[in-house]
């Protein structure tokens, strides 16, 4: 399981280098200036408008933006797995096309017994999409 796994994708590659940069600035943020709920909420934001598909609405992408604001669980969870995507370590595989990547993950080290008889993967999907300029952009897939 040691082998690195990176997409072929190099523009998807650079996406989720940003997005792995941008959701570990929020965790310094929240670490270092915890007053400063202002300018976390703002960068939460920031990556959300730039990681949901094009045709999420407001009101969803502000329930996602508050959901990762609130639910630290679900944030770490989320900066654990697109660090997974971004770096390459405990990818399973990569299914690939050519707008689409699928990645498939280990589970974090220590929460699968020794004697576990399954395999449990994490799926995360990007797809590339066209943005309102017709720029082709990489995002979540929904």
């Amino acid at each position: 399981m040691s082998e690195v796994k990176t997409t072929k994708h190099t523009q998807l590659q650079a996406t989720l280098n940003r997005w792995y940069d941008q959701l570990l600035q929020v965790n310094e943020l929240r670490q270092t200036q915890q007053h400063n709920l202002a300018e976390v909420h703002r960068k939460i934001d920031e990556f959300a408008r730039s990681f949901v598909p094009l045709d999420i609405d407001e009101e969803d992408i502000s329930h996602y933006t508050n959901n990762l604001l609130m639910d630290e669980e679900f944030f770490g969870a989320l900066v654990r797995e697109l660090g997974q995507c971004a770096t390459g370590e405990r990818v399973e595989s990569i299914e690939e096309s050519e707008g689409r990547s699928v990645f498939f993950l280990y589970p974090p080290e220590g929460t699968l017994g020794e004697d576990a008889d399954f395999d449990l993967f994490r799926e995360l999907a990007f797809i590339k999409q066209r943005d309102s300029n017709n720029d082709a952009v990489w995002r979540a897939e929904g």
